[in-house]
């Protein structure tokens, strides 16, 4: 039951909540770029980003020495180099070829910008994992990537100095002219918000309200921002993992479906919830990118996200999205906020309030049947029925216990079976009921002395 009302309830907002995110995305025009950035010759690209002061070696790649064995087919690059940069301090005498993206970066040169981005699309998918390969950007039909051995404002500044190399930098937009002192800017202030807390930089601008905050690094939101959003969700504040996973599978599916340029990437955990990493490109022109994260945490959603149009640096916000993101910390609940949504510690016993389900007696009356996760964290082995007082009431009025003859329903045994020290057991008990009014459900001790913690849920019969 807990399950399907779940993916219901969440399913439903989540949905409505990015769909209004893609709504902030819009469309703008591309600025002009000179030859090289529209499937220049990679010996001219050599050329022209050999004058950078740390890059060291730049060697073309071939047919017979290219490492992803792309080069010149269909989709992949029509030309390709990798460099080696003296910000590498792990440098070795290897060539930049062998020694790959690590050793600096690379260029990719494509035929046109639709394999480009796919192939940036395909980066983006190790972003934040063990196998990542550093930063990449598209510009125009070239792929620019850094090594990952490179910190984060290493990477943009040389990508930076790639990119004026390229375009000769005077077609720099107002906002890409202060980009090199913002980018160094540290995420040396902490927010908060629902039940997280995060670092930005306190140098951006902050508005919105107490549910959603941009972070605007530039002077308008034209230059792109970042976006902090809450939404409560109707459910219990402690959710089970595996409904969580299931709910972003089924988001994940309709957002390839939808048409609405939502594109689901890596899937992640923080402290074991499971994060759902995306992107949004609501057009082909991609003058609009949208990245970011997306997890629920007790009753709410959350999403932490980046919007970058195309005339600013796109990589910029990328790395400090990556950035916020590390910096995350989730506020766990206290005994006494478990105890009121149905799961915490009972003397030396740990209680989780699961599902119920709705039956009849051996007589024909309507009864309610409730699950719970009952772990042993005592040192002898123990039984649910004698470590705990489980105790149903309906319109403030306790509930009769109820006989239940169909077995495939209900097993009073459970509840009577002793699990060893750290063992679990799902265990179940069943009341009979007087109204179809809410049903609270109360477990404590099976001997309190008044100051125990008292664990409550309730289910709703209609």
């Amino acid at each position: 039951m807990g399950g399907k009302i779940m993916k219901k309830c969440t399913l439903a907002f989540i949905l409505a909540f990015v769909l209004a995110l893609s709504l902030l995305t819009a469309c703008g025009n591309s600025s002009s770029k000179n030859d090289l950035t529209n499937n220049p010759s990679i010996e001219s690209v050599k050329e022209a980003i050999s004058d950078i002061e740390s890059i060291t070696l730049i060697e073309i790649v071939t047919e017979d020495n290219d490492p992803n064995e792309q080069l010149g087919k269909q989709g992949g690059y029509t030309g390709s180099l990798f460099f080696k940069s003296s910000l590498v301090t792990d440098e070795t005498d290897e060539s930049a070829i062998t020694a790959g993206t690590d050793g600096g970066g690379s260029i990719e040169v494509y035929a046109n910008k639709s394999d480009a981005e796919k192939r940036n699309e395909y980066l983006a998918t190790f972003d934040g994992t063990a196998v990542s390969s550093g930063s990449h950007k598209v510009l125009g039909t070239l792929v620019i990537r850094t090594s990952n051995r490179l910190k984060a404002s290493q990477q943009t500044k040389l990508e930076t100095e790639i990119i004026n190399a390229l375009t000769g930098g005077g077609n720099s937009t107002p906002s890409e002219a202060v980009q090199t002192e913002t980018q160094a800017s540290l995420l040396d202030k902490e927010e908060t918000m629902g039940r997280i807390s995060y670092h930005i930089s306190s140098a951006w601008n902050k508005t919105g309200n107490a549910d959603t905050w941009r972070y605007l690094p530039y002077e308008s939101e034209d230059d792109g921002f970042f976006q902090i959003s809450i939404l409560p969700l109707d459910t219990s504040p402690i959710v089970d993992t595996d409904i969580l996973n299931e709910n972003l599978d089924l988001l994940a599916g309709d957002w390839k479906s939808d048409g609405s340029g939502f594109n689901p990437l890596a899937r992640t955990d923080i402290n074991g919830i499971p994060v759902q990493q995306f992107e949004i490109k609501p057009d082909d022109s991609g003058n609009i990118f949208t990245s970011g994260f997306y997890f629920i945490y007790g009753d709410s959603a959350y999403m932490l996200s980046a919007i970058s149009p195309e005339t600013s640096d796109s990589q910029f916000f990328t790395i400090n999205l990556k950035q916020i993101m590390d910096s995350l910390v989730i506020k766990e609940y206290t005994q006494s906020e478990l105890a009121s949504s149905g799961e915490g510690d009972i003397g030396d016993y740990h209680v989780k309030i699961l599902d119920a389900s709705f039956t009849k007696d051996y007589n024909g009356t309507p009864a309610i049947v409730v699950n719970f996760e009952f772990t042993n964290n005592s040192e002898d082995a123990e039984m649910f029925l004698s470590s705990t007082n489980v105790t149903a009431y309906q319109d403030g009025v306790e509930l009769d216990i109820a006989m239940i003859m169909n077995a495939s329903v209900y097993d009073a045994g459970l509840a009577q079976k002793k699990i060893k020290p750290g063992v679990s057991l799902v265990v179940q008990s069943a009341f009979v009921l007087a109204s179809d009014s809410p049903v609270e459900i109360e477990v404590a001790k099976f001997i309190s002395f008044g100051n125990d913690p008292i664990l409550t849920k309730t289910f709703n019969l209609q």
